[in-house]
């Protein structure tokens, strides 16, 4: 699935629900600040982003249960 289709899904998914808020992970990495977010929160972010995919693969590999976007780096 692409990214933008990724995207639109999570959000279309927390809106229908009327849930708590989209929660994005951006800068995705090692997943410490996914691992903040689900300490503090009690629940994971419901996406994580990052531009550069060495970075994502990381992130999923300490956080599989998370989509992944991959965007492009703009400047």
């Amino acid at each position: 699935m692409d990214g933008a289709r990724l995207l639109d899904l999570a959000i279309r998914t927390r809106l229908a629900s009327l849930g708590p808020p989209l929660i994005a992970d951006s800068f995705a990495g090692g997943g410490g600040a996914s691992t903040g977010i689900e300490m503090a929160l009690g629940r994971g972010p419901d996406i994580a982003i990052n531009h550069t995919p060495k970075a994502l693969a990381l992130h999923a590999a300490n956080h599989p249960e998370t989509p992944h976007l991959t965007a492009k780096k703009e400047g």
